[in-house]
């Protein structure tokens, strides 16, 4: 602080705290110990390689092919790097430079269903501690496809969105708050639209209008109307409507909804197309 030169006074940029003379937070700088440089995550492509799931050995892969039929799901592992490790599925999450970030382990069942709590890749396989420094899952697609960004909230879903619409790069945001400062400015230059889950609109909403982003209402009008409850995702209206999950592993799944294309129309304001 100005004017105080050798005395303990002034503000701390290591511990965020401000020293003044008659203060109960004057600390005697002999005994401060300095804040250490943080450890942040590091993975290597190696680790990537190491735990590619090349025959389709995670629960989720295993889903994947019976519900999109072997080719897709192989197209849809080697897309996204999907890992195996004990049977669980490993989402890495690699920027747009190619370089890994993290990698969320999820146990999920050949149904589908998400079993237990995530885990991460250096906790679980190389047993370490470190800070992550998340990215979007699938943001590694980005500067190979000329098409507009969608972000779902959970891998699972950007991973089933992308054979279902792959008119867009699916990405993930990793939770309900994924939507980071830093991971909406690496996308802020491109056709963004977010797809929240059920009852997150508001929310999703008003983090994507601060950087430009489209909030689709599609997700919250099919809760309205029945057809989803809340929390789930964009998925479960695929997955959980019998005419339509017997359809998944045609090209398309608009093609053959009548329903869908009855929906649209009702909603003319969602902007979507018919088939």
């Amino acid at each position: 602080e100005k004017g105080f030169k050798n005395q303990f006074i002034g503000h701390c940029h290591g511990c965020l705290k401000d020293f003044w003379k008659d203060s109960e937070t004057l600390v005697p700088l002999e005994s401060y110990a300095p804040v250490e440089k943080v450890n942040y995550c590091n993975p290597q492509t190696s680790h990537v390689k190491e735990t590619f799931d090349y025959d389709l050995n995670s629960g989720f892969a295993i889903f994947l092919v019976e519900v999109f039929g072997f080719d897709k799901a192989t197209e849809a592992v080697e897309k996204y790097y999907l890992g195996v490790w004990d049977s669980k599925t490993v989402f890495w999450q690699i920027d747009q430079k190619g370089d890994p970030r993290a990698a969320k382990i999820i146990n999920y069942k050949r149904d589908g269903h998400r079993e237990g709590y995530p885990n991460w890749h250096h906790t679980l396989v190389l047993e370490t501690e470190c800070q992550l420094k998340q990215t979007f899952f699938g943001a590694h697609l980005i500067p190979n496809y000329d098409l507009p960004i969608a972000v779902a909230e959970g891998a699972k879903a950007a991973v089933i969105m992308s054979i279902i619409r792959p008119e867009y790069i699916w990405v993930s945001a990793e939770s309900k708050g994924g939507l980071s400062k830093s991971k909406c400015e690496s996308i802020a230059e491109y056709n963004v639209t977010l797809f929240p889950d059920a009852g997150c609109y508001e929310l999703w909403k008003s983090k994507g209008d601060s950087y430009g982003f489209n909030t689709t209402k599609e997700v919250e009008l099919l809760m309205h109307k029945g057809y989803i409850k809340d929390g789930d995702d964009i998925t479960d209206y695929f997955l959980n409507t019998p005419e339509l999950r017997a359809c998944l592993k045609q090209k398309t799944v608009k093609k053959y909804d009548a329903e869908w294309n009855a929906f649209v129309k009702q909603n003319p304001e969602l902007g979507l197309k018919k088939d």
